[in-house]
């Protein structure tokens, strides 16, 4: 009886012990998600399929980014000028969400491919 009761004893013991253990707090900040550039370019300009007209067309933008994330275009390069307004009205002046590059300016290639499976691509 003497066992059976100390064996409880230190059950108890332990369970209790193990509740009251101290929680791991976790004293690091928050990492913010950084985006590609690209990736947010894609998204705001979207595919216009009506403006490419079956054809393969390419478009060089060169852009400013300052230091408040907003995208101001500097220059479009580009024959199709449907192509150009379009691409200006949906990436100039818009905020994007935080990256590496704020406060900074490039330039990016856009190939649009007439294939909308194939969707397009970026190079720099």
């Amino acid at each position: 009886m003497k066992t059976t009761t100390s064996i409880l004893v230190s059950a108890l013991f332990m369970i209790t012990s193990a509740i009251a253990a101290p929680a791991l707090i976790n004293n690091k900040p928050k990492e913010h998600k950084t985006y590609l550039m690209t990736d947010q370019i894609n998204y705001l300009i979207g595919y216009p399929s009506n403006l490419l007209k079956g054809s393969n067309q390419s478009v060089i933008v060169s852009y400013e980014l300052d230091e408040n994330s907003i995208f101001h275009v500097k220059e479009i390069l580009t024959s199709n000028v449907e192509l150009e307004a379009y691409i200006m009205k949906h990436i100039d002046g818009k905020k994007i969400r935080k990256t590496e590059n704020a406060g900074s300016e490039g330039v990016v290639k856009i190939h649009f491919v007439a294939n909308k499976e194939q969707k397009y691509f970026f190079q720099y």
